[in-house]
């Protein structure tokens, strides 16, 4: 192992291990051991290093693309950016300090007051290398994809779903759309979400909903869903067996599997309009509709789980203590609300779909039995689908999904 090897391992050591590293943490090296900060951008075989140092790898080399090209700062989703003038987004932590380094970087002014333009820098090897070495990661960076979570979305991790989701949005999904190990292409057979993707890797950590974490569970992968415009709408643990590209499952809406490229696969995800917002206690029974992924989330109880999918409609939650099903997801929601209000026009429905202003409301019942009517031709698990009628027969009041009105009057 050569000397800069053995120093990035003493570096990954340093590293927090209850969060994902962020620029603040790249300021902190910069400010304790410039040329390890400069050299970051020369670590070789980004697969071969850790989450941890593959973040704050992947940081620094964003940080060399933006120094290079310029950039502006701006706020998305609740969040500071700097965003590079050829691309390249690098979210910020603490925005003045972290925006007085990038300057600092941009103008070499960290240099000293002598410093008299930039063919008078008398920089070290690795010091070079940052801002004029040529590597294959520099087009793929301003090329890199920003994801963040709708507003609606966001509502909904800190308004009643089961706090544990707002630890691994934060956490985990964050270090997956980083460091991916495999990617779907394409959620659904048709609609938007047609070019959605799904990234699957291995976070170091499954939370839980008191805040604590464990380790990540052996046999399965963390999922981050997001849609072609780069919405992030749904993030859960899955069967490993279930996302290898070598052995796909044959399913029509199954995404297409590919092992992640390092070099081309750059994103990142901002949490800006989650992060340090409280949590409401959890709501029982509450449906959550989500615009982005058009589906509706919906939990009986407040218990860690990951995903299992009943057919192209319908993913139950299965609780990582039990096994008993907590919760499901509902997707294709605007077909199925076609179908609900045909039936409402109907003398012989007792359904009712209320229009308000800016939103429709349909009892989630109803959607369930619009879910049931599709899929009775085919053969699928419908004991399950039972199971869940008698969760929600079991709620204490009906719930009904309100969907934005330009959504119901889509279909």
């Amino acid at each position: 192992m050569d000397d800069l090897g053995s120093r990035l391992l003493g570096l990954e050591s340093q590293l927090p291990h209850d969060r994902v590293p962020s620029f603040a943490d790249l300021r902190a090296l910069f400010e304790a051991d410039r040329e390890l900060f400069f050299s970051l951008v020369t670590a070789a075989d980004e697969k071969s290093l850790g989450n941890s140092l593959r973040m704050l790898v992947r940081l620094a080399r964003i940080t060399a693309v933006l120094t290079r090209d310029g950039f502006e700062m701006a706020t998305r989703s609740n969040q500071y950016i700097a965003e590079g003038t050829r691309g390249g987004f690098l979210p910020l932590v603490d925005a003045e300090r972290d925006a007085r380094l990038l300057e600092q970087l941009w103008s070499k002014s960290y240099l000293g007051d002598d410093f008299r333009g930039l063919k008078s820098a008398k920089g070290s090897m690795a010091e070079d290398q940052f801002f004029f070495g040529q590597f294959d990661w520099l087009d793929p960076i301003r090329r890199m994809r920003l994801f963040r979570v709708d507003a609606m979305d966001a509502s909904a991790v800190v308004e009643g779903l089961p706090r544990y989701h707002k630890f691994q949005l934060l956490d985990s999904a964050q270090e997956v759309v980083v460091c991916p190990l495999i990617i779907g292409e394409g959620l659904r057979t048709d609609g938007p979400l047609k070019k959605g993707q799904a990234y699957y890797g291995k976070p170091r950590r499954r939370w839980l909903n008191d805040g604590t974490s464990v380790d990540a569970p052996a046999s399965k992968l963390f999922a981050v869903y997001v849609d072609a415009d780069g919405s992030v709408y749904d993030w859960d643990w899955k069967d490993e067996s279930l996302c290898q590209p070598s052995s796909p499952v044959v399913v029509n809406t199954t995404p297409r599997l590919r092992y992640a490229d390092a070099r081309t696969d750059v994103a990142v995800l901002i949490v800006g309009n989650v992060f340090g917002q409280e949590v409401k206690p959890f709501r029982k029974g509450h449906p959550w509709y989500s615009v982005a992924g058009d589906c509706v989330f919906c939990y009986f109880e407040e218990r860690e789980a990951y995903e299992e999918r009943l057919d192209e409609f319908l993913t139950k939650y299965v609780a990582f203590d039990s096994g008993e099903c907590v919760g499901f997801k509902l997707k294709y929601v605007s077909r199925l609300l076609d179908v609900v209000q045909r039936w409402s026009k109907q003398d012989d429905e007792a359904i009712v779909v209320h229009v308000q202003v800016d939103s429709v409301e349909v009892d989630l019942e109803f959607l369930m039995r619009a879910w049931l009517m599709r899929s009775l031709p085919k053969r699928l698990p419908l004991g399950a689908a039972m199971r869940l009628f008698e969760q929600l027969e079991r709620n204490p009041k009906p719930e009904k999904v309100v969907i934005p009105r330009e959504v119901a009057e889509s279909v």
